[in-house]
């Protein structure tokens, strides 16, 4: 795997990580965390060609239903602040959607 240094077109060589070791950490980093991103998959496959504005338009709510579960555990004054953020997120991805990808354009196209 080669890296470029942020200040010149050097490329570095990587450590190498065998493949199944580096998909055992994936596993452990997001151990009970699994099912928590399926939403954003949606802007993924729409980019795609997918027919699921539906879902898509869904998943504004679905992070901020998320982000609530997530922060219950922290002390109410520290919450509202991320929960005021998170909304801001939500209405502004809201919105993205709404304008730019009600239509679908396809980011792979035949020639």
């Amino acid at each position: 795997m080669f890296q470029l240094t942020p200040y010149s077109l050097r490329a570095v060589l990587s450590d190498f990580i065998d493949p199944y070791l580096r998909y055992e950490q994936h596993l452990e980093a997001i151990a009970g965390c699994e099912e928590t991103t399926d939403h954003m998959v949606e802007h993924l496959i729409r980019l795609f060609g997918a027919e699921n504005f539906k879902e898509l338009s869904e998943t504004p709510e679905q992070m901020r239903n998320e982000m609530q579960r997530i922060t219950s555990i922290i002390p109410d004054e520290s919450r509202e602040v991320l929960i005021d953020r998170v909304a801001t997120v939500s209405n502004d991805m809201k919105d993205t959607i709404e304008n730019h990808l009600k239509n679908r354009m396809l980011i792979c196209s035949s020639i």
